[in-house]
C-alpha cells in the first residue's frame, strides 16, 4: 500500500493451465457505494447463497462495510496485501466477542505502515460469517490521511501468503475468503470485483460490487480471460500476470512483461520504458506537482494491454482525468490534460500495476482455488 505524492494521495497496494470450471454459481455478491469513483449495483443473485451489504468509494479508494463484532466498519478493498486490520482511533472496540491473541503485529506498505495488536473476532458480510477472523487492531498508522474519513482500514483479500510474518511469530493469517471457503460458506476461494467510472462529482454514487465464491456474470461482457499467476520473481507474490505487450495505438511500446492487478491502486503504473514511450508519442510529459502524466492537448493515443492474448484498451476518455475532478485533486484545469496514468520509477521491485482506474472499465476476477485472475469488460 502506498500513497502517491502531493495532493493526489491515491493507494497502491504493495505489502504482493488451470482446472476449468466455472465459477459463476453459488456467490454471494455486495454492491459497492462509491464516492468519486466506481460501478453499479445488479439485483439479479446466482442460485441458493445471496447477501448483499453496502461499501463506499472514497475516490481514491474502494471500500467495503463488514461487520466486526457489533460494528459496522468502512475498510479498504485492497487485492494488494492480505491482512484485515483497523484502526482503533476509528470506530473499532473491543466487545464480548473479542479476543486478544497476545501478539503484536506490523504492516509496511509503499509509503505508510501500522502496527498494533492482534485479535480474534466475529466478521460478518452481509449474512457470511467467520465466527473467528485474525485481525490487527492498530495504535499506529502512518501515511493514510488519503483515505477521507474513514479511519478503520484495510480488507486484504490478496494471496495469503502475503500475510507471512506481518504477525508476530510469522504465521500466515487467512484472509476472509479463505475462512469463507474453509467452512463451506462459499464454494470457491473466488472474488469477483466491479468497478465503474464516475458519471458525475458525486462523493456518493452507488455503483459497484463484490461477489463472493465466483464470478458474477451480469457485470461483465463476453467471456472472462484467465491468466495464470505468472512465475515471475516479486510479481508472482501477489495477483501477478504476465503481460504480452503494450501498444499505442497498434504500435508495440513495451514486450514480455509482468503487472499486479490491484483494487488498492488508484492509478495504472507503467514500466517507465513504456511509459515515456506512451508520453512520447502523444506530446505528453510528467507532471511535476502531481505525478501524473499530462498533456498540452487533448491525446489520441490507445492504451492496449495485451494479457494472454487479448487486448484491453484504454481510449484517451477513459485515461484521462475528468475534469469535474479536477478541482478536487487540485489539477490545473485550463491548459492540461491529466491522466490516470504515472511511473513509479526505475529500479522498483514492482513497476506495473493495473490499479482502480483501469478497473473501472474491466471486471476482475481473483481466483485462489486455481490461481489465476480473470478480465472481462465491464458491462
Amino acid at each position: 500500500m502506498m500513497f502517491l505524492p502531493t495532493v493526489f494521495a491515491a493507494f497502491l497496494a504493495a505489502a504482493q493451465a488451470v482446472p476449468l470450471f466455472d465459477t459463476d454459481t453459488n456467490f454471494i455478491k455486495f454492491p459497492v457505494v462509491s464516492t468519486n469513483l466506481a460501478g453499479g449495483y445488479s439485483s439479479t443473485l446466482a442460485r441458493s447463497m445471496s447477501s448483499s451489504v453496502p461499501a463506499t468509494n472514497e475516490n481514491k479508494v474502494y471500500v467495503v462495510t463488514p461487520t466486526i463484532g457489533n460494528q459496522i466498519v468502512q475498510l479498504i478493498l485492497d487485492t494488494g496485501s492480505s491482512n484485515l486490520w483497523v484502526n482503533a482511533t476509528g470506530k473499532y472496540v473491543t466487545t464480548t466477542t473479542s479476543h486478544a491473541t497476545g501478539r503484536s503485529f506490523a504492516i509496511q506498505y509503499g509509503s505508510g505502515r501500522a502496527s498494533g495488536y492482534q485479535y480474534i473476532d466475529e466478521v460478518r458480510i452481509g449474512n457470511l460469517k467467520v465466527a473467528r477472523q485474525s485481525l490487527g487492531v492498530a495504535n499506529f498508522t502512518l501515511g493514510f490521511r488519503g483515505v477521507d474519513g474513514y479511519p478503520s482500514l484495510i480488507f486484504g483479500v490478496g494471496p495469503t501468503s502475503l500475510s507471512s510474518g506481518v504477525v508476530q511469530g510469522g504465521d500466515i493469517v487467512p484472509t476472509v475468503l479463505d475462512n469463507l471457503c474453509a467452512s463451506k460458506a462459499i464454494s470457491a476461494n473466488v472474488l469477483g470485483v466491479y468497478f465503474k467510472p464516475l458519471s458525475r462529482a458525486n462523493t456518493n454514487q452507488n455503483n459497484g460490487e463484490i461477489s463472493l465464491g465466483g464470478a458474477d456474470h451480469s457485470k461483465y461482457k463476453g467471456v472472462l480471460k484467465y491468466a495464470p499467476i505468472t512465475r515471475s520473481s516479486h510479481y508472482k507474490e501477489f495477483w501477478g500476470i504476465d503481460i504480452n505487450k503494450v501498444s499505442n495505438s497498434g504500435m508495440v511500446i513495451g514486450r514480455n512483461l509482468h503487472a499486479i492487478v490491484d483494487t488498492g491502486t488508484t492509478l495504472t503504473y507503467l514500466p517507465d520504458a513504456v511509459y515515456y514511450k506512451f508520453a512520447n508519442a502523444n506530446n505528453g510529459s510528467r507532471d511535476s506537482s502531481s505525478g501524473l502524466l499530462a498533456f498540452g492537448t487533448k491525446p489520441k493515443g490507445i492504451l492496449s494491454i495485451t494479457i494472454g492474448g487479448r487486448d484491453f484498451t484504454l481510449t484517451p476518455d477513459q485515461y484521462l482525468i475528468p475534469r469535474f475532478l479536477y478541482h478536487y485533486f487540485e489539477l490545473d484545469g485550463d491548459t492540461r490534460y491529466f491522466a490516470w496514468l504515472a511511473a513509479i520509477g526505475y529500479g522498483a521491485d514492482i513497476e506495473f500495476i493495473l490499479g482502480q482506474k483501469f478497473l473501472e472499465h474491466y471486471y476482475s476476477v481473483y481466483d485462489a482455488t486455481s490461481k489465476r485472475v480473470g478480465l472481462a469488460a465491464s458491462a
